[in-house]
C-alpha cells in the first residue's frame, strides 16, 4: 500500500515550517483546511500542496511516480508596492527549488525532487493584491520488502 500522499505532505510541510516560517516568524500563515481569519491589512501568506497525476515510472508497475506542486500565495493590501512580496516569493523559491529527498524504511522507499520556482502575479481581488510562488515536484515511490525478525 502506498503512503505517497502522506510522505509528500510530511516532507514539504516540514521543510516549510523548519525553513520558511523560521525565517519569517512575523508573517501570518494560512494552512490548508485550517481555521483562518484574514487580517484587514498588512501582508499574509497561504501555503498549500497539490497532488497531481500518478503513473508507472517503471515497466511492470514497480515504481509509481506522482507529480504535484507546493504553493505560497502572498497577499498584500493594495497600493503598498510589491517589494516585500517579491522578497517572500524569492525566499520560498530559494528554500524549495531544486531540492532532493530520499527515504527508506520497512514500509516504502522513495525519492522526491523539486524544480525551479515559478512566480506570477495575480489580479487584485477584494482589496488584496496577490503573488504566487510555485514549485513543481516529482515523487518516485516503490514498496520495500518487510523483513520479519
Amino acid at each position: 500500500m502506498s503512503d505517497r500522499n502522506e510522505r509528500e505532505y510530511n516532507i514539504l510541510s516540514t521543510l516549510f515550517a523548519d525553513k520558511w516560517i523560521a525565517a519569517n516568524p512575523t508573517i501570518l500563515t494560512k494552512f490548508e483546511n485550517r481555521n483562518f481569519v484574514e487580517p484587514d491589512e498588512g501582508i499574509w501568506v497561504a501555503f498549500s500542496i497539490v497532488a497531481g497525476k500518478v503513473f508507472d515510472a517503471a515497466i511492470g508497475g514497480l515504481i509509481e511516480r506522482g507529480i504535484g506542486a507546493a504553493f505560497l500565495q502572498i497577499f498584500m493590501a493594495e497600493n503598498v508596492g510589491t517589494i516585500e512580496a517579491r522578497i517572500l516569493a524569492d525566499s520560498f523559491g530559494a528554500i524549495f527549488g531544486l531540492r532532493d529527498f530520499v527515504y527508506s524504511d520497512v514500509v516504502s522507499a522513495g525519492h522526491l525532487w523539486t524544480t525551479r520556482p515559478d512566480m506570477t502575479e495575480s489580479p487584485t481581488r477584494s482589496g488584496w493584491r496577490q503573488w504566487r510562488a510555485g514549485i513543481d515536484f516529482y515523487h518516485d515511490q516503490y514498496q520495500t520488502p518487510i523483513v520479519l525478525v
